[in-house]
């Protein structure tokens, strides 16, 4: 499908989705706004037929090949009675300055709503729009804005970046490689998606961008280079200021985000630190979507388009209830849930909601598999179950929500959503380990954790951990997964030091799910040393990943019962 038939069919889509047109796109003009340093940045301004002032809807965005889409999505607002102000980001389109991701867009921000403000055509009601990195542009600015900016609609960008990068020190490879191999400002010669198929592999891994790119993509190389949150990376900067700016927020806002979504864990947390005054005035929604708010895998979700293609729809519900104070047909306040397995939508006061916590113990018993069940009751016996990581035999990331290379042409094919699993013994470096069926619906709302007592002959690995629902024909699908590695484990922020051999526990904590197991279903879940691409494949050495070129094959052992029993645990609402 070309651009313009994709186009076409989003503007149908929208079409279809809102109410009628109340005016029409009449008149646009081209402005170069001047930064505090004199750079000026491209803004195009659209505006409906009739008299002003009008409320204005702001959107900043660093990529200039999507702008026919935004305009095509977003000039609906126009439609119906408000100007459109669309900027291209220092550095991109026809702006001028150097593209630095993310650092410049505080500054362009509130320089550019300061400008806006002075605009005779605007009224003194303003909001913000735009998902991801369009709501990055949003966050850097929401706690420095004047009176006329009166909400935001955030979608699918959170506040909180290391935990995006790093979860337990393991490197969340195919969402920060391909985004920066895709935004890196250089110009190779080859197509990125080509270069990031050879880079993942590429070791040591730091090095890929000069050997790929004939340059340094600095930005990507600070990423590798801090794994440790204490860093002075993350603890300053834009970065420590970005998780805090939450608690200064003073005005309502709209949050979207869904299930397979690579920014969802960030974005709650973000909800999280809001004031509870500006919680009672706002809502966040998170459905059964993706980046680009479908629906992956291979699971129907019933009743879940309720935002509108490119949350349009649920933009313009927003905004004319903030900006032009017509009834708004939802309770603001809440969080709506989409419920996966139930298929439909629940309300909640609080997130996350209380949850009484169903605990399930890893059993080593004879399978026709490696691994054995997870029981209710914890094992008297101690038992240990053996498998060798070898990080050249790795395992390929089957579904999830730590992806994103699936969303560019030419950059591989993992998908990503709820998908079908492998039959269980699929490999003999997987443990599995199975529930009984489940007697009754339960629902799982919240974060599940999974702890697991385990030891190794390296000085450090990586422990991954996969949680499936086994339907009652026996078909497997993802729930979550998460991993840990040794020496970050259980979210420190510095390096701990690990003897080989040593038993210790990880805790791997996913990212919060919300999902129904019905009657007759089990939980599964899979342990192992790797999700690859999702993560990076650790070398069982110590030190930084990316600047290793050797790996070593390690033995690995996980326990169970009596003193070091691992389990599950699950966050069960009524």
């Amino acid at each position: 499908m070309d651009v313009k038939e994709f186009i076409k069919q989003i503007n149908d889509k929208i079409l279809e989705e809102l109410p009628d047109a109340t005016h029409e796109v009449v008149k646009s003009e081209m402005i170069k706004v001047r930064m505090r340093d004199d750079v000026s940045l491209v803004t195009k301004v659209y505006f409906p037929n009739g008299d002003g002032p009008w409320p204005v809807i702001l959107v900043r965005y660093p990529y200039p090949n999507n702008e026919p889409i935004y305009y095509a999505a977003y000039s609906h607002f126009v439609e119906h009675g408000y100007v459109l102000v669309m900027q291209s980001a220092r550095g991109t389109g026809d702006s001028e300055g150097q593209w630095e991701p993310f650092f410049n867009e505080r500054n362009d921000g509130i320089d550019t709503v300061n400008w806006l403000v002075k605009q005779k055509w605007q009224n003194g009601n303003i909001g913000m729009f735009g998902s991801s990195y369009l709501s990055f542009c949003q966050w850097m600015v929401s706690d420095s804005l004047p009176n006329e900016v009166k909400t935001l609609v955030i979608d699918c960008f959170g506040t909180e970046r290391y935990e995006q990068i790093y979860m337990n020190g393991m490197f969340r490879q195919d969402i920060y490689t391909s985004w920066a191999y895709g935004n890196s400002g250089l110009k190779p010669n080859t197509l990125p998606g080509e270069l990031y198929q050879k880079g993942i592999y590429m070791r040591p891994h730091i090095d890929a961008d000069k050997e790929l790119f004939g340059g340094e993509i600095p930005f990507y190389r600070e990423y590798l280079s801090n794994v440790a949150s204490s860093s002075e990376y993350w603890r300053k900067g834009i970065w420590a200021q970005l998780k805090e700016i939450p608690s200064k927020i003073k005005i309502p806002m709209l949050l979207i985000d869904g299930w397979f979504d690579h920014h969802l864990d960030g974005l709650v947390k973000g909800y999280f630190n809001l004031s509870e005054e500006v919680k009672k005035k706002s809502r966040l929604i998170i459905g059964p979507w993706d980046h680009m708010g479908n629906s992956p895998g291979e699971l129907e979700y019933f009743n879940n388009r309720i935002m509108g293609t490119l949350n349009v729809r649920a933009g313009l519900e927003w905004f004319d209830y903030m900006l032009k104070g017509k009834p708004y047909n939802y309770k603001v306040g809440s969080i709506d849930a989409y419920i996966v397995g139930k298929d439909q939508w629940e309300s909640f006061e609080a997130w996350p909601p209380k949850a009484e916590i169903y605990t399930m113990y890893f059993e080593k018993s004879e399978e026709k598999y490696k691994g054995g069940i997870l029981s209710k009751n914890k094992p008297c016996n101690e038992e240990k179950l053996e498998y060798k990581y070898d990080p050249d035999k790795y395992i390929i990331t089957n579904g999830g929500t730590a992806l994103l290379a699936w969303i560019t042409p030419g950059y591989g094919d993992i998908k990503h959503g709820a998908r079908l699993q492998e039959e269980p013994g699929y490999r003999d470096d997987v443990l599995t380990f199975m529930s009984e069926e489940f007697s009754e619906d339960k629902k799982i709302v919240g974060n599940i954790k999974v702890k697991l007592k385990i030891s190794t002959e390296a000085e450090d690995t990586a422990f991954a951990a996969k949680v499936m629902v086994v339907l009652p024909d026996g078909r497997s699908f993802n729930i979550c997964d998460g991993i840990s590695s040794l020496v970050y484990r259980n979210r420190t922020d510095h390096a701990l030091e690990y003897v080989p051999n040593e038993i210790v526990e990880v805790e791997i904590e996913a990212w919060p799910v919300s999902w129904c197991i019905s009657k007759g279903s089990k939980i599964r879940v899979d342990i192992s040393s790797s999700n690859f691409p999702a993560y990076n494949n650790h070398t069982n050495k110590a030190g930084n990943w990316a600047k290793q070129k050797d790996v070593l094959i390690a033995n690995q052992t996980v326990y169970t019962g009596n003193i070091n029993s691992s389990f599950i645990e699950l966050p069960i609402i009524k």
